[in-house]
């Protein structure tokens, strides 16, 4: 069973960093370069499959393990904040000699709040977004984690790190992530399974620190600098959103008065049967909309992808 992909490494502010770039077979001088962000407990071996398709429009595509996770460097305590992560890419960045070079962003879950937070606080270095169910409004807590996260963060921490809870890890808990798991390749909740127990200490630890150190639940702020900072350059089309309909990690219901409210103008695609993971359960159908949002140069092409933000009525979800 494959553990995580091991790339190539370099040493960051936060330690050792996993990566992969991918080039395209014919590279054009001064084209954008895709920055891929996974999501919590995820690695960039997520983005594995997309790779291929960008490549074929002639795009450099730049994968990463996020402190904590995959092969990166891991901690046991402290927070992991949004600047750490704009910091590991920067870091990246220099060491390839691409800090000039301009970005297409895509981002998963957290990987899609990081890639929100990098547009709205380097705007000028940003081209596109491609935010993938954003983290940022996700459902409630339940008492018992609000309580933990927010008055006795080292004891569950240390609970996190001592006690083997990967003992009790049940393969359900990862199918509950999708929407109609008898369709998906079983493969995909195998490995997931499987890194879920041998790097459990790693994942709880990196979970506790990143919900520490990001607002995970209602992150109003930095959806309006997104639109203060970055949207007011590049416009509506400078984001597009790809969802699922049955999200109960980032409902729609939390996320679209959110992004109705900075961006309405925008597109979005929303795949009807999936909740969370897009890019898995809907893989096929995500990655044409995504190259067709990277590789389109015109407003035509991007009111051709999906549906206006402001189309849809938050009541129509039911």
């Amino acid at each position: 069973m494959e553990k995580y992909e091991s790339g190539t490494f370099i040493q960051g502010p936060l330690g050792r960093i996993n990566y992969s770039l991918s080039k395209p077979a014919t590279p054009m001088i001064g084209s954008p370069l895709v920055v891929c962000i996974h999501g919590l407990n995820n690695s960039m071996s997520y983005y594995k499959e997309l790779v291929e398709s960008i490549n074929a429009v002639n795009l450099a595509v730049l994968r990463f393990d996020l402190p904590g996770h995959g092969l990166s460097s891991w901690h046991c305590f402290g927070n992991l904040t949004p600047q750490d992560c704009i910091d590991q890419i920067d870091t990246l960045l220099e060491s390839l000699n691409m800090s000039n070079t301009p970005l297409y962003l895509i981002g998963t879950s957290l990987g899609g709040l990081i890639a929100i937070y990098y547009a709205a606080y380097k705007p000028d270095r940003v081209l596109k977004v491609s935010a993938i169910c954003p983290a940022g409004f996700c459902a409630k807590l339940s008492i018992f984690h609000h309580f933990a996260l927010n008055y006795i963060p080292l004891l569950a921490q240390c609970i996190y790190y001592i006690f083997p809870l990967h003992w009790f890890i049940r393969k359900e808990r990862y199918i509950r992530d999708y929407y109609n798991p008898d369709k998906l390749d079983q493969k995909i909740i195998e490995r997931r399974y499987f890194r879920g127990c041998c790097y459990s200490k790693q994942l709880r630890m990196t979970s506790l620190r990143v919900a520490r150190g990001f607002n995970l639940w209602n992150n109003h702020q930095v959806y309006s600098d997104l639109r203060d900072n970055y949207i007011a350059i590049r416009g509506h089309t400078g984001i597009c959103f790809f969802l699922g309909l049955h999200d109960e990690v980032t409902p729609l219901s939390n996320l679209l008065p959110e992004i109705q409210r900075i961006t309405p103008k925008s597109r979005m695609c929303i795949y009807r049967e999936c909740k969370h993971q897009v890019l898995e359960e809907c893989r096929q159908y995500a990655i044409k909309d995504i190259v067709e949002y990277l590789k389109g140069s015109s407003d035509i092409e991007y009111n051709s992808i999906g549906i206006p933000v402001d189309s849809l009525n938050i009541k129509d979800l039911g």
